[in-house]
């Protein structure tokens, strides 16, 4: 069991306020910030275990705001089946493996992330090969995720590279996300990564979320959206490029 000293909290709620910060003004993902802030001083599996519940309630409303939830279902159930039983493989490896190669693997992830969000390469749509193609980046995502906490490479890229309507992509995301993150609480209780004062912290961390992304939206406002996405994206990509080589020096 891991005893959280009151700096460790802090540095948690404020995680997950920045979080839902980012979230909310931007719509990118809060479980990137939280994991980003976090991993380093608490590991990735604590970590992961924290954003739990917050990544479920906080995609609630975007997955049922909508009228194409049945359509959604309908076409992507396939790559939602596979997402989670890639987590369940990440979940494996993360149960078996060493945290410095986690928060080695955390790092490379984040700053592939970074570099391709900001050079936005064109993605080809699947066309004939959606079949086999939605399984694949869904099964690859899932195990991402289930590792470190991260869906994004290739499972979302897979998901806008489909050309959905915004609002469709954003309500299939929410559903993405509440599928993988519950798979994901299944999977660490399965491996005894979940203890009981990380559960309540992670349900302390559910309203630092919220009024993150409200905060977020009200600032949207007034402060120029893409600028603050490279300032995003840049910050990001000096993190992971050093939570990369913190682990592997």
């Amino acid at each position: 069991m891991m005893t959280y000293s009151p700096e460790m909290i802090a540095l948690v709620l404020g995680g997950f306020l920045l979080g839902g910060i980012s979230k909310g003004l931007i719509g990118m993902g809060l479980p990137v910030v939280v994991l980003a802030i976090i991993a380093g001083p608490l590991g990735v599996a604590s970590s992961l275990s924290l954003l739990v519940v917050p990544a479920i309630l906080t995609n609630i409303w975007q997955a049922l705001d909508g009228g194409a939830l049945r359509e959604i279902l309908r076409r992507l159930w396939p790559f939602y089946i596979a997402a989670s039983l890639g987590v369940v493989v990440g979940g494996l490896i993360l149960a078996g493996s060493s945290e410095e190669l986690m928060l080695a693997i955390l790092g490379l992830v984040l700053t592939v992330y970074s570099i391709l969000t900001l050079i936005s390469p064109p993605i080809p749509a699947p066309g004939r090969h959606e079949t086999w193609m939605a399984p694949s980046a869904a099964l690859l995502g899932g195990v991402m995720f289930g590792m470190v906490g991260n869906f994004i490479v290739p499972g979302i890229l897979y998901l806008q590279a489909l050309g959905l309507k915004r609002d469709v992509l954003v309500q299939a995301l929410g559903v993405n996300f509440i599928v993988i993150s519950s798979t994901l609480a299944l999977s660490l209780t399965s491996h005894n990564l979940i203890a009981w004062d990380s559960f309540l912290l992670s349900c302390f961390c559910v309203p630092a979320a919220f009024a993150g992304m409200f905060i977020g939206r009200h600032v949207r406002r007034y402060v120029s959206e893409s600028g603050f996405r490279k300032t995003f994206l840049f910050a990001l990509l000096a993190t992971g490029i050093y939570t990369f080589f913190r682990a592997v020096l």
